[in-house]
């Protein structure tokens, strides 16, 4: 069976439509519906990948009924041999340590390939290890051999950990504060970036993986380590670049500089999901993770490469801007930016040296046309973020978000104000705007660095509206108010 092709190719909704049926290349069917369960399931025996098993599924309710046991026994055989007969208790305990597989495994339930591999990794949230490792070594007898992770990762996880039953092993990676997402965006390279759960699988970078060509991440080379053997970075079916020069023409979108976020997955990721129990998309979605593979670009046709570009702004500026004579200065290099934001909103800055707060431009960040996410926006013009780290950022970090009241008339609409603070791990002069605000007197309470504050309608975060000078009196009492009781850590 070599063709299969459907009006519904998402799933929804699940209807009864004509179906195009090839067999062997020479014998052509149009059928409107097919009840015999046998036949369903045969068509389904002779399908690989998974997109071509969910199209399949979604044409009507009888084919949906008999496709997901099917499903399920593909996701089973490819765990079984490492958990034998705990495939339900492996989904449960997944489920609860937010873990999901990456690695071999998840790409051979995307491509059907009933390829051996005697290894399975798993990436879990923060403080769930010992649930993880209470499976694995009470439930399963596995026992750890090392702790030791390779280079690539040491920057995001909080643990890691190989355990072994005779010649099967099990690797577990215990994110940071940063969450999952940040594991798989500091995978090696970008045919790497494959993560699955029970029910939901994503590939991050489609357009590369699905051609067998995986592009290089800055943790791979991040300093000399010698051999960089891990992942695909030495399969054989596998094209690999340093760089993106092999593209021949500017990057565009696919440019390895311009910041992604997992929560806009569905514009450039492929997310394919069979039970909605083990959702991917929706952890997406709630992500506040973004990442990018490099912060300079080496192909010569492109826009974002600074050698060929001086109007590329760098980011963050050094030094950030402290006072009105440097803000000038910023708002300048926003608009001679090239290629040109798409566009800008209104913000309030609270900058070190400055007498009073200003309204400045906040841009989109490069490559995004319209703003869809908070973290969609380059704060990094005017609060430094990127000081622990220029590549991952998990952007609900140093941000904070204040509800006003807007008194008991109905008509005057309800605003937030979310505070960005720069990243401790700047070590940004005090704030002697915010003192003064503030009346802070023990430099033990100054704020660092610049404070950045947006505006939105409450409940809306992403739905970002400008600033106006009305505004500067309202926000001046939220600061007031939060230093006087130092109301979260946000401001420690």
């Amino acid at each position: 069976m070599s063709d299969i092709r459907s009006s519904s190719f998402s799933g929804f909704p699940m209807v009864d439509p004509t179906c195009s049926l090839q067999v062997d290349n020479f014998v052509y069917l149009e059928l409107s519906v097919i009840h015999e369960p046998a036949l369903v399931r045969e068509v389904f025996n002779n399908l690989d990948f998974l997109s071509d098993i969910l199209a399949w599924r979604g044409t009507s309710t009888h084919t949906h009924m008999v496709g997901s046991p099917v499903l399920y026994a593909c996701f089973a055989r490819i765990v079984q041999p490492f958990v034998r007969c705990h495939v339900r208790t492996l989904a449960h305990v997944m489920h609860v340590t937010r873990a999901v597989i990456t690695g071999s495994c998840a790409m051979r339930m995307f491509t059907g390939k009933d390829t051996a591999t005697n290894n399975i990794n798993f990436v879990i949230a923060q403080g769930t290890l010992d649930t993880f490792q209470s499976f694995i070594q009470d439930t399963l007898f596995y026992r750890w051999t090392t702790t030791k992770p390779h280079y690539a990762f040491q920057g995001v996880l909080a643990s890691f950990t190989v355990y072994r039953r005779n010649n099967l092993f099990i690797t577990v990676s215990e994110a940071k504060v940063g969450g999952v997402i940040s594991i798989i965006a500091s995978s090696p390279t970008t045919a790497d970036m494959t993560m699955m759960t029970p029910g939901s699988l994503t590939i991050l970078y489609p357009f590369w993986t699905l051609k067998h060509i995986m592009l290089a991440n800055h943790t791979l080379f991040g300093g000399d380590h010698g051999s960089h053997d891990i992942g695909c970075i030495t399969h054989p079916d596998f094209e690999s670049h340093d760089n993106t020069y092999w593209l021949g023409p500017a990057c565009g979108r696919l440019c390895p500089t311009l910041w992604r976020n997992a929560a806009d997955s569905d514009r450039q990721s492929l997310i394919l999901e069979w039970d909605a129990r083990y959702s991917l998309r929706t952890r997406l979605a709630r992500s506040n993770t973004i990442w990018r593979l490099s912060d300079r670009c080496a192909n010569i046709y492109c826009p974002y490469n600074p050698a060929n570009n001086a109007r590329t702004v760098l980011l963050p500026p050094d030094p950030m801007p402290s006072d009105l004579t440097s803000i000038l200065v910023q708002e300048a290099r926003i608009r001679s930016h090239h290629p040109r934001y798409a566009g800008t909103r209104v913000a309030l800055l609270y900058a070190t040296c400055a007498t009073s707060p200003h309204l400045v431009s906040v841009p989109f960040v490069d490559g995004v046309a319209t703003l869809r996410h908070i973290s969609q926006l380059e704060v990094s013009h005017w609060v430094d973020r990127l000081a622990n780290n220029r590549f991952i950022v998990f952007t609900s970090n140093y941000r904070k978000t204040y509800n006003v009241n807007p008194g008991t008339s109905s008509d005057v609409p309800e605003y937030s104000y979310t505070f960005f603070r720069e990243d401790p791990e700047a070590f940004s002069p005090p704030n002697l705007l915010v003192r003064d605000l503030a009346s802070i007197v023990d430099p033990a309470c100054d704020i660092a660095g610049n404070v950045l504050v947006v505006k939105h309608p409450k409940g809306c975060k992403h739905d970002i509206i400008d600033l106006i000078a009305d505004d500067i009196a309202i926000v001046d009492a939220l600061i007031k108010r939060a230093m006087s009781c130092i109301d979260s850590e946000f401001w420690m």
